[in-house]
């Protein structure tokens, strides 16, 4: 989701890490852009897949349900020069990324959310033109404000005329859990359920 948290995200990794990770290699050819080395994906619960990574750069974490029309997927990541910043967004392929930065994985347009300092979550609606809304708050309630529903999601994106392949998603209650161990990685394990968080 090329939301402006994630091309900040992109750009504090200080590589040509425009979203590559679906493994769609002709994507990058068109783009000239590196698509990273191949994803190792290994199984996971719920009959999911997933990979982990932290290096220099930062951490890197990704999780794909089978489903009947392709893979519904979840990714967090977050670069090392900013630690508190974690990027979460969910996207809908037919195919599982089979490259760590592949063009397909990024969606101009849907929903996602980031959060920083383990507590300041700022969730974002984005169409093609720009953002649609932008509703921030803590996980603590020291700062007022709700998190957006299902519904005003779906509301926003079909007002909006938006068709994305990033839908909406538990995003507040995924960056919850994630705060707890202050690890990406988290998302891959059973503290994930599909029915929990990604409905």
């Amino acid at each position: 989701m090329k939301r402006a948290a994630t091309i900040v995200l992109i750009a504090l990794m200080g590589c040509t890490q425009a979203q590559t990770d679906e493994g769609t290699a002709s994507n990058n050819a068109t783009t000239g852009e590196d698509p990273g080395p191949k994803i190792v994906w290994k199984d996971g619960p719920e009959n999911s897949v997933f990979f982990v990574e932290h290096n220099e750069q930062g951490s890197y974490a990704r999780r794909c349900w089978k489903r009947a029309d392709g893979y519904d997927c979840l990714n967090a990541s977050g670069p090392s020069a900013v630690p508190t910043l974690k990027d979460i967004f969910r996207f809908k392929l037919p195919a599982l990324p089979v490259y760590r930065y592949d063009t397909s994985v990024y969606q101009s347009s849907g929903y996602g959310c980031k959060m920083t300092d383990r507590n300041i979550i700022t969730e974002q609606v984005s169409a093609e033109q720009g953002t649609i809304k932008e509703n921030l708050f803590t996980l603590d309630h020291s700062v007022s404000g709700q998190a957006l529903t299902a519904d005003q999601v779906a509301n926003m994106l079909r007002e909006n005329k938006v068709e994305t392949k990033a839908p909406y998603f538990n995003c507040p209650a995924v960056a919850a859990v994630i705060a707890e161990t202050d690890d990406v990685g988290t998302i891959t394990t059973t503290a994930i359920s599909y029915d929990d968080y990604m409905r």
